[in-house]
This record gives structure tokens, sequence and C-alpha cells, in this order.
């Protein structure tokens, strides 16, 4: 461990007052004497400060939480030596996490112990890490000591943004009132028995359970439930084009947000849900079900996924996808298609053999050089247009449903149209 004596602020004060000798009398003799009092006092106030090597800092090793929000966590300081005096610390990371508070002050007895209270701040998400405290030992009299950096490593995991998670419980009442609606089907659709009631009039006859009639005064039907063991696999694009900004965040920070509210529903709705990250292969991957801890299973597998400065290799992703596939399912791939004009050619299988969404969020494209003429920049804003519209008639064609909405409507949008998918509408 590297130290360094350092002076406290005190010691001006002191030297201040050592000087009054020549200012105020003009006595030299006396001004030399003062300062060897002071020197000698700082000298003192050095040795009685506790030593670098008698203090232990202790840090939490891993913290999470979600990208702007704190986590809160403490510190620990024991003084392990015979000396008492006052110690400033500063826990060190990169700019992208802020400490709150930056610093902290505190009076160290000799064999006390303290715990100091502090919250981490991310504002990106990923695994940042801290290797270091600085302390910063001074005297009882606050006019010497030393200054150190503490190995204490910590690592610290922020979530992915989830600005779209106040959208849940409104999305989760929709899934129960269409599950409700869709309770009673008739058989050969697919469906798992659910029940037996009496028969209305418009049931189908092929639904007229015979033994519970003859058990029963009237005519009993069964009723059935849609199949809860559907599967969703939902594709992020994590290439280049996926790194587009639309404000501070990525488009890929918006889809992995549209990734967790659909996940959140298709799970509460019995859905398997697996999540791909994909560029030229596979870069993370996860499967979650059940109805509780699915965002947090997902948020974390994919804590960290920043784009890749590289074209997507949307063949390899088709055939990893069918690869991957054994019975029909739910495919949603999440990619910049509307500047992708080959994209239509490699999910053609995967319509055929699936029911497949491609989510496009909607990104400011880059403007034009100014000096360029006004009739210029028309015509190209009409292309672009007409490219992206061209792509997106390609997609329907090869029987791909197409989700296109701006960022703060593109969670909610995609959702709405996996449950309109998902139940036939």
């Amino acid at each position: 461990m590297r130290f360094r004596d350092v002076l406290g602020p005190r010691v001006v004060l002191l030297f201040a007052v050592a000087a009054v000798p020549i200012v105020v009398f003009g006595n030299w003799w006396a001004w030399w004497v003062a300062n060897l009092i002071a020197m000698a006092v700082i000298f003192v106030d050095f040795y009685r400060a506790p030593r670098q090597s008698e203090l232990v800092v202790t840090v939490p090793a891993t913290l999470t939480t979600r990208v702007d929000h704190a986590a809160a966590t403490q510190l620990e300081l024991l003084n392990t030596g015979a000396r008492s005096g006052h110690i400033t610390m500063r826990w060190v990371w990169q700019p992208s996490v802020a400490v709150g508070p930056g610093r902290f002050t505190v009076r160290s007895i000799a064999g006390q112990r303290r715990y100091l209270a502090a919250e981490l701040l991310p504002r990106r998400g990923g695994t940042m890490t801290s290797d270091m405290v600085a302390v910063r030992v001074l005297g009882p009299w606050r006019l010497a000591g030393t200054q150190a950096e503490h190995h204490a490593p910590t690592e610290l995991r922020s979530r992915p943004r989830h600005p779209s998670a106040r959208l849940l419980p409104s999305k989760l009442v929709v899934l129960e009132q269409t599950d409700g609606r869709m309770a009673v089907r008739q058989r050969g659709e697919g469906t798992e028995f659910d029940s037996l009631r009496e028969y209305v009039l418009g049931d189908d006859r092929r639904s007229i359970d015979w033994r519970a009639t003859a058990r029963s005064r009237n005519t009993m039907v069964r009723t059935w439930q849609p199949e809860r063991d559907q599967r969703l696999l939902v594709v992020l694009d994590s290439g280049r084009h996926s790194a587009a900004h639309i404000g501070d965040l990525t488009r890929l920070d918006g889809y992995v947000d549209a990734t967790l509210l659909l996940s959140a529903v298709a799970a509460h709705g019995g859905d398997q849900v697996s999540v791909l990250a994909f560029t030229r292969g596979v870069r993370r991957q996860v499967s979650a079900s059940g109805t509780t801890g699915v965002v947090g299973r997902i948020g974390a597998a994919l804590t960290g996924l920043t784009p890749e400065l590289l074209e997507t290799d949307y063949s390899a992703m088709s055939a990893e996808v069918l690869r991957r596939t054994t019975q029909r399912q739910t495919i949603v791939v999440l990619t910049a298609a509307d500047k992708i004009t080959d994209l239509p050619r490699w999910l053609r299988p995967l319509g055929i053999e699936h029911d497949v969404i491609v989510g496009q969020l909607d990104a400011p494209w880059p403007e034009p050089p100014d000096e360029l003429s006004a009739t210029y920049r028309q015509a190209v804003a009409q292309l672009r247009s007409q490219e992206s519209d061209r792509t997106r008639q390609q997609l329907t064609a090869a029987g791909v449903s197409v989700v296109q909405a701006p960022a703060d409507r593109f969670a909610e949008a995609l959702t709405d149209r996996y449950l309109s998918l998902r139940f036939g509408h």
C-alpha cells in the first residue's frame, strides 16, 4: 500500500499565528521561535495520527441495481491501532457512477468500528468495478498525517432501463380479460379442457359431455381454455443499426425495454420465453418461465449488452433460430428493418414455420448537410420513405407482421401486437 505525507488545512492558521511576532512587533527572533514551535506541534500531531496499516476498510463485493436507480450500501472502517484521529475517505468510481456522499469525514477512535452509509447511482447499464478507497488520516489536531489508497474491490451490476414497467399492470388486465373470453371454446382448436357447465343455445353440440349429462338432469357441455404452454422467442439485433441514438438512449436500449415488458406479459400468460441477442453470432441468451422473476432474470442476462459496430449476419441469425425451434412458436425480431433491404429474404423461412413479428423502433435519420439545396433534401427524405415502405411491404408479403412505433410507444405497440396475435385477433 502506497502512502504519502499530507498537511491539514489548519497548518495555514498555525503559521499565521506564528507570524504575529514579526508582523506586530517586528521581532525576528520571536518569529523563528514561534515557527519552531509550530513545526514541533505539527510533528507531534503527525506522530499521534493513526497509521494507515492499522485501518481496515471493507466494502460490499457485489451490488445490483438499475440504471438511474441508487443502490444503498455501507462502508466499514475499523481502526485496529491505539491512536485516534480524523479520517476522510473517498470511494473511487468511474464518472458513470455517482457516489453519494462524495467524501466521508469521521473521527476514528482507537479500536472502534464505524459504518458509513453510501449510495451508488449508475448512469449506464453494465458491470462497473471499483478497486480502491482513498483514505486521508490526520492527527487529533488535524494538522498532519498520511494519505493512501486501500485496495477494496467492488462490482456494481446495473440492469438496463425499463421505463415501460409502468405499463405492465394495464397489460396484465388486458391479458386476463382476453384469456377469460377465450376460456369457452370449441373442441378441436388446440385447447385444453377446463370445466363443465350447462348447455345454452348456440353451443356446439360436439362439446356435449354425454356421461356428465347422464349423471345430471341437465345437458352438460365441456369448456376449454387456450393452451398455456406456448413459446415466445425474442431476437435482438445488436449490430451497428442498433447503435443509433434516440435522445440519451440507443435503439438497442429501446429493444431491451420492449423485451422486458413483452417477456413479463408472456410469462404471466403461461408462455415460455427465450431471448437471443445476435450480431455475427449469439452474444447473449436466456430462457425463463413462470410468473415471478422473469424480468429480473432476463434483465440480468442483458446487463451490459451494447451495440457492436458490425453488420448483422441475418442469414446466420435465421439459421440459428430455425435450429432452436422444434415446434411452432411466436418469434419477435427487433431490428432496424427499414434500413435492411435483404431482411425479408432471410425471414421468409421463419414466416412459413412460425408466427413472426418484426419490431422497428423509429429513430431519426441523419440530417443532410445544410449547404445542400432544399430540393435535394426533399428528394433524400422521399427516397428514405420509399425504401422503408418497400421493405415493410416485402415483410408483410413474407408472412411477417410489422410493428413500427416511436421510442415512447414502441414497447406498448409491440406487446399489443403480440397479444393480438396470441389470441388470434
